[in-house]
């Protein structure tokens, strides 16, 4: 389908700070907005900051009032946001999760599948991978871990993704391979992936920015600086997709 625009959304999260994460978010979906573009993902456990020890005191279920804004520029804006976030899950469990925002939809959940060492010993892995349509794309989430089961891509793409919505941790050592298998999907599958990361320093870790979009050849086509709060904006016109990078 041509004339969709999407965004992937780069920042540095303030540890355990909902509320100061939140007006980031909210920020950041603005800028979105002005760029038309009807879908925005936001980096691994995005409001909470990749802070473990925090996950379960600070977990969210997909009613949680503290998530209204959300849903609220969802319905009034017509875009669909996707952000990061310790969640409960249905076995009572708390999962590394992204909570979907669809205009008018109720709220849905995707919980990842494929834990990092030390992850297993707080979260519990979610139980099938997401694909859901949006604008007339089809839409796959993965996060983290889960890109490096090749696996899980082959399940997403088996499923008729078009679109491949990463929401990551990647540091400096592992950035040209986590980089290189993303790319390695998208040629090998003819999907577009695009990857939201964070810059800077969140639960220990250094995280190297760099954000990007990546077409259906496995080229790069758009990238966010490594100390930089912004977007990378990614618009299909005429089956070709091209990106650009916004500084916030």
């Amino acid at each position: 389908m041509d004339g969709f625009t999407l965004a992937v959304a780069q920042f540095r999260p303030v540890a355990g700070d909902i509320g100061w994460n939140t007006r980031r978010h909210v920020r950041l979906i603005k800028r979105a907005i002005e760029a038309n573009a009807k879908m925005i993902i936001f980096p691994e456990l995005s409001l909470t900051g990749y802070e473990l020890e925090l996950a379960e005191k600070l977990a969210f279920s997909a009613d949680d009032v503290r998530l209204n804004i959300f849903r609220e520029l969802a319905d009034q804006f017509g875009i669909t946001i996707i952000v990061g976030a310790p969640v409960w899950q249905q076995s009572g469990k708390v999962g590394i999760g992204l909570l979907i925002f669809r205009p008018n939809c109720a709220t849905s959940t995707y919980c990842k599948m494929h834990l990092h060492a030390g992850e297993n010993e707080i979260f519990a892995q979610g139980e099938e991978e997401l694909v859901f349509d949006c604008g007339g794309e089809s839409i796959g989430l993965a996060i983290c871990a889960d890109t490096a089961n090749s696996v899980h891509a082959a399940n997403i793409a088996g499923k008729g993704a078009t679109i491949y919505l990463c929401s990551m941790l990647i540091t400096a050592n592992g950035y040209a391979e986590d980089t290189r298998i993303l790319s390695e999907y998208a040629r090998q599958y003819k999907m577009l992936v695009a990857m939201a990361n964070y810059y800077g320093e969140t639960g220990g870790w250094s995280a190297i920015g760099q954000s990007g979009i990546w077409n259906g050849t496995g080229a790069l086509i758009g990238q966010a600086g490594i100390e930089t709060e912004g977007l990378v904006v990614g618009v299909k016109k005429n089956g070709v997709w091209n990106a650009e990078t916004i500084d916030c």
